[in-house]
């Protein structure tokens, strides 16, 4: 087993997770929700401001499985997972306090302009594919009594 490096994020002494997918089966991306805008939205938080910290990695806002219900979302990190197929390799790191190992897992975007621009796109692609996805629904014939 190696030994893990500690990582400064935002300013404090991390451990970053790493993880490999193990699974054969074809991804199927399921991105196009509204909880998906909700994450991407809370993610995104921070990213209007300049501040970087002077040394290690800044990232903003991060998310934790505790915002679940703030968010009326469910599986936070299953949703991470499926976020992290289509945006830029590692622009999202999972990480917690290093000397603390009760401490949440924390999801937090790397503070690059080129990751932002991404997310701010991809949240507008998804806008419009749940849009355009409504309209197109026919109305039924027949009156719900």
């Amino acid at each position: 087993m190696k030994k893990e490096t500690p990582i400064l994020i935002n300013g404090r002494v991390s451990k970053l997770r790493y993880r490999e997918s193990r699974s054969n089966k074809k991804d199927d991306v399921k991105i196009f929700t509204l909880e998906m805008v909700t994450i991407i939205d809370e993610l995104l938080k921070g990213s209007e401001s300049d501040f970087k910290y002077l040394h290690g990695i800044t990232t903003l806002n991060t998310l934790t499985s505790w915002d679940e219900p703030r968010l009326k979302i469910k599986r936070l990190s299953n949703k991470i997972i499926e976020l992290r197929k289509v945006i830029p390799k590692s622009a999202i790191l999972t990480f917690r306090d290093f000397n603390n190992s009760k401490d949440e897992w924390k999801y937090g975007v790397i503070k690059d302009r080129e990751v932002i621009n991404f997310l701010v796109s991809l949240k507008q692609e998804i806008l419009n594919r749940i849009t355009n996805h409504t309209q197109k629904q026919n109305p039924t014939k027949k009156v719900d009594r």
